[in-house]
């Protein structure tokens, strides 16, 4: 049943700004079987897609599983709204079958005939805009953007005269090559710019430098190159392998379909209890137990934990005893892109093949990349827009100002006629705090061992520290499959028999 979340906001001229957005992915009734007086083999904090699928298969073997949830709904920092029948992603959308966790997922619950690829329904404005470093707009052709893109990026990850094959064979493994790991941690992206720039043109550069910003969030002479050479290699080392495997391909049922598919599996075991809209305060540990505590006063108590709270608001609970100084030192110091996504709605089905992106340097508060991802079903373009934030600017928020919003995608092409626009803030979601995670220089080698580190029975899960696909969906999966097979051989061995009261 679609019904409104707390999160998300729309915003028309006709209608002003709305708060909340339709969804499928809200849990009505929002708690089964939660009991205080009860020892719960394990604890999961979180129902993201790590929360969920940890749950999933610790259920699956029979271990009773209690599942704790701050918001109203499943899904974390994506979910989809829904319009006319239609599935907008607000957060995490894209997946593929170089995504190796997410699409075992697709596959598992039938849902590979629902990948949808971008579609371009009209090519009357098959161009690029791009906004060069001096402030001028070009528009590219599509032959001349493939050739751009192609100089640009095989020109900046050629470290190795392999196309980074030989400094990074596998990118599921951050220190498999830990000679260039180091290396490259502590190169920063602007170094790395710096050291091709003779080799690129002015257009070239722009084009590399708009790529950059748009992947890291972030002032590029923080931003360490490490993070950008690991989403080059986990594409395919080629210069369309992120628009491929990142941008390309999503859920026609949106990702709350998904979703919905693994907690409907979740629910159909007995031994699965869950509290949704029940923020947790503290987690302490005594006795060979831990204890999750609430801001509604309640306690649960479990043999384990996994906590999926992403790296942003680990910061907002109390840990007793506290946690050792050096995951205190790593929660301290978040290392994260700064992004705003937003949906527009833009009048005319002409605009499916147009597309815009830009450096950062902008004086004015600007966006750095937009782009169709298909039409309404009333006949429009619906349009994915990133507000970004570089040293100049910070990231546009539309609850703020919608009209500065729309004033900044107008300003990308003046033909533009934008009807309404769709986002979530997750840079103010205080259950998320952010977006993406992408390193600043020297502190992956730092803070990524000791981010996966348990501390007794809690084992830390998410999206911001998975192997490979960190910060997409993919991350996510893999995560909760780490964790829950960690917990599992410290449980001891699976039941084998789902009980049948909790």
């Amino acid at each position: 049943m679609t019904t409104i979340t707390a999160d998300g906001y729309q915003y028309s001229p006709k209608s002003g700004l709305v708060f909340g957005l339709p969804t499928k992915a809200c849990v009505s009734p929002p708690a089964r079987n939660n009991k205080s007086d009860k020892l719960y083999d394990v604890i999961v904090v979180g129902a993201g897609y790590t929360g969920l699928i940890a749950c999933r298969e610790l259920a699956l073997r029979g271990h009773n599983v209690l599942l704790i949830e701050a918001r109203d709904r499943i899904g974390g920092r994506t979910f989809s709204a829904e319009f006319d029948g239609q599935h907008w992603d607000i957060g995490g959308t894209w997946v593929h079958w170089t995504m190796p966790f997410v699409f075992n997922e697709i596959t598992r619950y039938g849902l590979v005939e629902q990948l949808q690829m971008r579609k371009m329904v009209n090519d009357s404005k098959p161009y690029l805009t791009l906004r060069l470093e001096d402030g001028r707009l070009i528009n590219l052709s599509p032959e001349e953007d493939t050739r751009t893109r192609a100089k640009a990026l095989t020109t900046f990850f050629n470290v190795d005269g392999a196309q980074g094959h030989l400094v990074m064979p596998n990118p599921h493994r951050h220190d498999f090559n830990k000679q260039a790991f180091y290396q490259f941690s502590r190169l920063s992206v602007k170094e790395r710019m710096d050291q091709v720039r003779s080799e690129l043109t002015d257009v070239e550069m722009a084009y590399l430098a708009a790529t950059c910003i748009n992947w890291c969030g972030m002032d590029l002479a923080k931003a360490s190159f490490f993070d950008c050479m690991r989403w080059w290699s986990l594409a395919g080392y080629h210069p369309d392998g992120i628009t491929h495997c990142a941008y390309s391909y999503k859920l026609e049922c949106g990702q709350t379909g998904l979703a919905r598919a693994i907690f409907a599996d979740v629910c159909s075991f007995p031994n699965v209890a869950y509290t949704f809209k029940n923020p947790i305060s503290k987690i302490s540990r005594a006795n060979g137990m831990v204890k999750v505590h609430t801001l509604s006063h309640e306690c649960y108590s479990a043999k384990q934990l996994i906590c999926t709270i992403p790296w942003a608001v680990l910061d907002t609970i109390s840990f007793e005893p506290a946690l050792p100084a050096s995951m205190q030192t790593c929660i301290a110091n978040v290392n994260m892109g700064n992004s705003t996504k937003i949906y527009a709605e833009v009048a005319g089905q002409e605009w499916d093949a147009w597309s815009y992106l830009a450096p950062p340097g902008n004086p004015q508060r600007s966006l750095g990349f937009a782009a169709s991802v298909g039409s309404t079903p009333s006949g429009n373009s619906r349009m994915v827009l990133f507000g970004l934030r570089d040293e100049l600017n910070r990231e546009l928020f539309p609850d703020e100002d919608p009209e500065e919003t729309m004033a900044a995608l107008k300003r990308t092409n003046p033909e533009l006629d934008v009807q309404r626009l769709v986002w979530h803030n997750w840079t103010k979601d205080q259950y998320a705090k952010g977006v993406w995670v992408m390193f600043r220089t020297a502190e992956a080698e730092k803070r990524l061992p000791i981010l996966r580190e348990s501390v007794g029975p809690i084992h830390f899960a998410n999206a911001d520290w998975a192997h490979g696909w960190r910060g997409y969906i993919d991350g996510a999966v893999e995560q909760g499959i780490d964790a829950s097979g960690k917990v599992r051989k410290l449980l001891g061995a699976d039941t084998g028999i789902l009980r049948a009261s909790m």
